[in-house]
């Protein structure tokens, strides 16, 4: 029978060693939340400062020519 100090030492260094990864694990997703909330907000403020660029000159943005490609016919769409 293993004495009883032995084991809660080994027990306690079980404990600290698993708050420690814990910690760890728990540190590493809070800045990796943190990061992805920071470039999202970068992301959404550059889409709020192109439609205002937009908004601005709305008579340009009506007359840009269109750079989509033409749909091609086809013995499908002929029928129709």
């Amino acid at each position: 029978m293993t004495h009883p100090v032995s084991s809660m030492f080994y027990l306690r260094s079980a404990l600290s060693l698993a708050i420690g990864i814990g910690s760890a694990v728990t540190g590493s997703y809070l800045v990796s939340r943190i990061k992805d909330k920071q470039e999202l907000d970068a992301r959404l403020e550059r889409m709020e400062q192109i439609v205002e660029k937009l908004a601005a000159f709305p008579e340009q943005a009506d007359a840009a020519p269109s750079t989509a490609p033409k749909p091609q016919r086809t013995a499908k769409t002929a029928k129709k």
